[in-house]
């Protein structure tokens, strides 16, 4: 398979990732009336550590010291965003956290050039900021105040900052290092899981907020095998095929799925200021895709920054 179709399957990946987990922000809200952040976070990295390593034990055993060094780095970013994201959740709402989140699709490209002393492709700046407008747009038409500030919100916006740090590392130890993305997933989980099971005590998570229903279960199900398993894996190795800030654009969409799935799930309002910001977001991919090459004569490509 050549490397532009290799690209074009990763984008689609990264592209499912963001509808899954713009799913996830409102089937989060419904866990959590049930059990604790940081018990959700436990149940969600455990079973996928577990799942994994019994489909990929093979492949485990063959896992070097420093595939575990790359994984621990990940890892740590990767619990971080999570556990800051969710605790967030509590004191804010969840259009309000999945615009702040949107916030490292701005943060991807400059981190990088920080980082990897790389500049990035202006095309991809300019599509992350018009992004990140988008999703001011599309999370504001449901009242969500961008402006006043709360504890909740500091939380997730540092979130923002640990995931688009999380996304450098992956693309850093899958393509530089040459990391198994199935083995840095598994034990990213692993790690997370040990991570999160502490904060349990630490927190005195002990029991649930209310008895197990069966929606609190499949909400359960649904982040474990979907938002979890699923999508990280298919970003880890989705992320092998494009840029760090490619795939921040692609998956920075889960704001947009976020508020959609609020609409579908918790019958929020749906509305026209909605739909300017989807048209405003779609254009951004287009400029981080085509680099409007389509409008030149001369098509010639520009050669994006890896």
């Amino acid at each position: 398979m050549d490397k532009k179709k290799k690209s074009m399957i990763a984008d689609l990946s990264l592209f499912l990732v963001a509808v899954v987990w713009g799913t996830g922000f409102p089937v989060t809200d419904i866990a959590m009336q049930t059990i604790g952040p940081n018990q959700l976070l436990s149940i969600r990295f455990g079973m996928a550590a577990l799942i994994l390593s019994l489909v990929f034990r093979k492949k485990l055993k063959r896992t070097t010291t420093v595939e575990l060094k790359a994984a621990a780095m990940c890892s740590l970013l990767f619990w971080a965003g999570f556990t800051t994201q969710t605790i967030g959740l509590q004191y804010t709402t969840a259009s309000k956290a999945s615009f702040l989140t949107g916030v490292y699709v701005v943060l991807v490209p400059f981190l990088y050039w920080a980082f990897s002393k790389r500049k990035p492709d202006k095309f991809n700046v300019i599509a992350a900021f018009m992004t990140l407008g988008g999703i001011y747009l599309f999370t504001t038409s449901k009242g969500a105040d961008i402006l006043s500030f709360n504890d909740g919100d500091a939380l997730v916006l540092v979130c923002a900052l640990f995931f688009a740090s999380q996304i450098i590392a992956v693309g850093y130890y899958v393509k530089e290092k040459g990391i198994d993305p199935i083995v840095l997933t598994v034990y990213q989980f692993a790690f997370s899981f040990v991570l999160s099971l502490s904060m349990v005590f630490v927190f005195g998570e002990s029991g649930m907020k209310q008895p197990l229903d069966l929606t609190a279960v499949v909400s359960i199900v649904f982040l474990v095998i979907f938002s979890t398993i699923c999508a990280f894996l298919a970003q880890n190795v989705a992320q092998k095929h494009t840029t760090e800030t490619h795939a921040a654009i692609l998956m920075s969409l889960e704001a947009v799925f976020g508020v959609i799935m609020s609409v579908i799930l918790l019958s929020d309002p749906f509305t026209p200021q909605m739909v300017v910001g989807c048209v405003i977001i779609f254009a951004g991919i287009i400029t981080a895709e085509t680099k409007w090459t389509f409008l030149r004569k001369s098509a010639t490509p520009i050669k994006a920054v890896e």
